[in-house]
């Protein structure tokens, strides 16, 4: 009964410094540009309905174990990334969700995750679930998913379609123990 006590004890301590974070038109944070100083571990990024044009660079976001970066659509909420070079750009990152979003017409990678150029520091647990990566806007060896330098994820219910001729779905470079669950190609 005492671990049941101390895991109550953990959960409610986190939910008093786990933020929901609004972004979007009509919310204090308009951009996922201006994420990057604003989240914690155990904070989630809820994205409300809108168009995104990106790159937006986000680096050395740490969730954790038990209280990761949460990064997603708001419920039943169209977020769409559409153009620019690439939607989101993550580099050494680590416990880091990133939920229900659509990316698409891009003219370099789709959506980009990597290590930060650090071969002893790679970004780890990363969970990229239920997004839509279609219709890319570009013709060379440009990838709707592009995973650079990671340990430990999961990609889960994506959909990849209409890629680059040139590009893959899915290219990994220095990828280690990843899971790729009931994803359509």
């Amino acid at each position: 009964m005492k671990w049941i006590h101390l895991l109550l004890l953990h959960l409610y301590a986190l939910s008093l410094f786990s933020r929901v974070v609004h972004v979007g038109a009509g919310f204090a944070i308009t951009s996922p540009a201006n994420l990057q100083s604003q989240l914690k571990s155990g904070d989630t990024a809820l994205i409300h309905s809108g168009n995104y044009t990106g790159t937006f660079f986000l680096s050395n976001l740490s969730g954790t174990s038990s209280a990761p970066i949460v990064i997603k659509s708001a419920l039943n909420e169209m977020v769409l990334f559409t153009g620019g070079t690439e939607s989101f750009h993550f580099s050494n990152v680590s416990y880091l969700e990133i939920a229900d979003l659509i990316i698409e017409k891009q003219t370099g990678n789709g959506m980009n995750i990597d290590d930060g150029g650090s071969l002893s520091n790679p970004s780890h647990h990363i969970t990229v679930r239920n997004c839509i990566f279609r219709n890319i806007n570009a013709t060379g060896n440009n990838d709707l998913l592009k995973l650079s330098g990671m340990d430990d994820f999961v990609v889960q219910d994506c959909i990849f379609q209409k890629g680059s001729p040139g590009g893959s779905g899915i290219d990994m470079v220095g990828c280690h123990r990843g899971l790729f669950i009931r994803n359509k190609f």
